[in-house]
């Protein structure tokens, strides 16, 4: 079953049905790549009254959680004193929902004065009213609509669980066939439904599935394996038609849990955290969730700079793992850093960092993202982020620099001996001594700049049309650029440089990154 606080950013799923884990047999065939989440950060090792929970949905505050238990047809509510403490759940009351026969699966709004419950027996799908929003003893068991599950799917039959989008817009109905979407023309109110979509097609039996609050993730608990949460990214936000990969994230529930077969978990989006009430033990428990990036299969280049300080080598964290070589007087510092307590120095007089040419390095015609902070020491003269470039045998392929105007450049070469540029007009003032995030990005042919989150606008009377870009065979550096010898040295600090081929990060104005850049 699967529940989503859409204001919150929570997530939360259902698998607990008969004590299994149902397959999700998908049309396409996934790759995979493990994560994993590591030990369970808090516990509370009894909630009481749980027998067979079949649904759940958590208050957007972190401080009531609602259970579904399906042996009783009940909706249980406990308080937590400490929002999102779960040492701190206390049972509060309950509401023996009359009205349903076999309740499997249930959600609710955010406000608290709406739930949504599935009668497996009729199979249909019904919305109530609590007259005191937030108590459940006080739903009105009279139900505001009750629609039937042919009428909610494209196809299939069995409601196992629903959430809503984020908007309360597009409710996703989790059946035996798949995944439905169910539009409604206002919002959280299932009897102004449209016309359902199947959007996933899966095995029978079908019981796990959510959507982030942006609509670019998907998460199932996974096949016959009932110790795997699996990621699947999407290329259009709430198109579950449009899923490309799986993530394998390794979430042992046995090594805490007692019955891991019969579970429910949700994860608490802003608080990176997947919590997991085991049917089996009557215990919650709550792990920190890896952080993953669902494109890392395109990044050629993750330089994270963690180490101790002096230390002349680091180490690639992309799956390419490049051997890098430091020159000059570079080297790891922990005087400075965006975090990880470490970054990159260079003197701006010698040093820079230097990898063996690979077709990682190539970005012809492909859309791609290269990003960095930066730390400058110095200003006023040519100062190379990173190049692929030789000027001197006609091997140019591409360049990203601050220029002695202290403004961002990208340079390429369609032919390896022409020389083209992307200037930009407004670039804010630059101060030493300050970390900014530099992004400078190729998107459907389009190549654009960024300074902290913000787009830069091209300075049109000196930048050139795009071409693609030259295969050089040029080794690639960090921090110079050879031009009849290496030259104009960067001079300050470097944290979290990533190169990403294949994707265009960023198309619009965004907020800079918050955390280190993931490493799976």
């Amino acid at each position: 079953m699967s529940m989503f606080t859409s204001m919150s950013s929570t997530m939360m799923t259902i698998n607990s049905y008969n004590s299994y884990v149902f397959p999700h047999i998908f049309l396409t065939d996934f790759t995979t790549t493990p994560v994993s989440y590591g030990s369970p950060r808090a516990a509370q090792t009894s909630v009481p009254s749980i027998t067979n929970a079949s649904g759940s949905y958590i208050s957007p505050d972190g401080t009531q959680y609602f259970v579904a238990n399906e042996p009783n047809d009940t909706v249980l509510q406990y308080s937590m004193s400490t929002a999102f403490d779960p040492s701190t759940l206390a049972a509060v009351s309950s509401n023996d929902m009359t009205a349903v026969s076999r309740l499997y699966g249930m959600t609710m709004n955010p406000d608290l004065s709406k739930i949504w419950t599935a009668d497996i027996t009729s199979n249909v799908l019904e919305e109530f009213e609590l007259t005191v929003p937030g108590d459940i003893t006080s739903v009105n068991e009279t139900p505001l609509a009750s629609i039937p599950s042919t009428e909610l799917m494209a196809t299939g039959s069995n409601i196992n669980g629903m959430f809503w989008n984020i908007d309360g817009t597009q409710m996703y109905i989790v059946h035996n066939a798949g995944v439905s979407s169910f539009p409604v023309s206002t919002p959280y109110d299932i009897s102004t439904d449209g016309t359902p979509v199947l959007q996933l097609v899966t095995g029978s039996g079908t019981a796990d599935i959510q959507i982030s609050q942006d609509g670019f993730m998907i998460w199932l608990c996974w096949g016959t394996d009932p110790t795997k949460v699996r990621h699947i990214p999407l290329t259009q936000a709430y198109k579950l038609k449009t899923a490309v990969a799986a993530i394998d994230a390794d979430l042992d529930f046995t090594t805490d849990a007692g019955n891991a077969a019969a579970i429910t978990f949700f994860y608490v989006e802003e608080r990176g955290e997947i919590w997991i009430l085991d049917n089996g033990s009557d215990a919650v428990f709550v792990y920190i969730a890896p952080t993953v990036d669902p494109f890392f299969e395109n990044v050629v280049l993750l330089l994270p700079f963690d180490g101790i300080d002096a230390a002349t080598s680091t180490t690639d964290e992309s799956d390419s793992a490049h051997s890098i070589t430091f020159n000059g007087t570079s080297q790891i510092d922990t005087a400075e850093s965006i975090w990880g307590g470490s970054s990159l120095l260079l003197d701006g007089n010698s040093d820079y960092l230097e990898i063996t040419d690979s077709a990682d390095f190539f970005l012809g015609s492909q859309d791609f993202t290269v990003e960095a902070w930066l730390r400058f020491n110095a200003l006023g003269a040519g100062q190379f982020m990173c190049s692929s470039y030789e000027n001197t045998g006609n091997d140019r392929a591409w360049a990203w620099v601050m220029d002695a105007d202290e403004r961002v450049r990208f340079g390429w070469s369609s032919d390896g001996s022409d020389t083209l540029n992307k200037y930009v007009s407004d670039m804010p003032a630059i101060t030493t001594g300050v970390w900014y995030h530099a992004a400078a990005v190729k998107s459907s042919g389009v190549i654009i700049q960024f300074w902290d989150g913000v787009q830069l606008t091209e300075s049109a009377g000196e930048s050139d049309a795009e071409t693609d870009i030259f295969d050089s065979s040029e080794p690639f550096r960090v921090g110079t650029i050879y031009s009849n010898g290496l030259v104009a040295f960067f001079n300050g600090h470097i944290d979290d440089f990533r190169l990403t081929v294949g994707l265009a990060r960023y198309t619009s104005d965004f907020t800079p990154p918050t955390a280190p850049f993931p490493k799976q």
